[in-house]
């Protein structure tokens, strides 16, 4: 029997009231829980269970771990969707250049996650996992698995993108359309991210949508293919919106249009992972609002720099190499999904089989 307790309330209300679209999950088994004193309970009554945890260790969910390892459930936390992010400079590390780079919110909320870091959380009677859900090497990485221990078990595993690869894998033709896709994000017409605590955005409608357009006419006019809107799930669209100069936009078909497209234009959405199973070019790019925003500007290079491509600033006077964007190098597409999407070695499973195989070993 599987249980869903949604704390979304509890550990981001203001995502939960303003960002998160409600009755995503079909199921009859959720249960939304406002406050913690409730989940605690709910924890306190299971019996012979397991607890597969999506969410991340830290000080908002402190006593939620206390309540699981206090009844010894076995459990499992997870870094199967790591991105890439350069490590700040040391020149860079000083307070002054913290505060101008990341912003008094963004300190304060890094203050809070570096005193409840995973590597304490032994002090605070957090008990270890039982497994450790990793995608690709980089998960290794990841804060999460601090707090590993000896009788961690590591089950090497995947995105969920490549769940839903894996399901549409073998009804793939060579069904190229002359189309590239835009893989949008929220942000700046939908304030999603905003509500994530440590983020910001610095993006505007009136500067990012003109720009971001300026750049679909040019790939339009020099490739004479068309550009269509892969949405976001947290935006509401129209079908043609103004914004995007009424060009398409389709909901719930990200993996099929980058898998028909000739190829992708993206900011810093890990639904790039499509492309690379898919063997698709990328296009990045920036802006200069965008550039103000060391965390946003950081993804993107970062990002960028796996496939050894330039941004591009759709506010400045560019020119498109055609021949190197649209360019593939097979060794860094294979490097990026070993490192951020799935190991060569992990089985070749939807994600919940894999766990629910060392569960049933338990």
């Amino acid at each position: 029997k599987v249980m869903f307790f949604n704390i979304s309330p509890i550990i981001n209300p203001k995502l939960y009231r303003y960002g998160t679209k409600k009755n995503i999950y079909q199921g009859n088994n959720e249960t939304i829980f406002f406050k913690n004193k409730d989940i605690i309970n709910e924890i306190k009554k299971l019996n012979n269970s397991f607890i597969v945890s999506l969410i991340h260790y830290g000080y908002n969910v402190l006593q939620i771990f206390k309540a699981i390892s206090n009844r010894n459930i076995p459990y499992c936390v997870n870094a199967v969707n790591t991105v890439p992010i350069k490590r700040m400079d040391k020149k860079d590390s000083n307070l002054k250049s913290i505060i101008s780079n990341y912003g008094l919110k963004k300190i304060l909320s890094g203050a809070k996650n570096r005193l409840f870091d995973p590597k304490f959380a032994k002090y605070f009677g957090i008990a270890s996992p039982r497994f450790f859900l990793a995608g690709g090497r980089n998960s290794m990485l990841s804060s999460q698995a601090k707090l590993i221990n000896k009788n961690t078990k590591v089950l090497w595993t995947h995105t969920f993108d490549y769940d839903i690869y894996l399901k549409n894998d073998e009804k793939y033709k060579n069904n190229i359309i002359p189309k590239a896709v835009f893989i949008d994000a929220p942000s700046p017409r939908f304030r999603h991210d905003i509500y994530v605590d440590g983020i910001t955005s610095p993006l505007t409608e009136e500067k990012y949508y003109p720009r971001l357009c300026r750049l679909f006419d040019k790939i339009e006019n020099d490739l004479n293919i068309e550009v269509e809107i892969a949405a976001h799930p947290k935006t509401d669209h129209d079908e043609y919106p103004t914004y995007f100069g009424k060009r398409k936009s389709v909901y719930g078909k990200t993996w099929k249009m980058i898998r028909d497209s000739k190829f992708v234009i993206n900011r810093n959405s890990t639904s790039i992972n499509f492309a690379v199973l898919y063997n698709k070019p990328i296009l990045f790019h920036t802006s200069n609002e965008l550039e103000t925003d060391s965390l946003m500007s950081n993804q993107v290079w970062s990002m960028a720099s796996y496939f050894n491509k330039t941004p591009i600033n759709i506010d400045s006077k560019f020119e498109i190499d055609w021949d190197k964007e649209l360019s593939i190098d097979s060794k860094l597409y294979l490097n990026y999904k070993e490192l951020f999407i799935k190991t060569n070695n992990s089985p070749n499973k939807e994600l919940w089989e894999i766990i629910s195989n060392h569960i049933k070993e338990l």
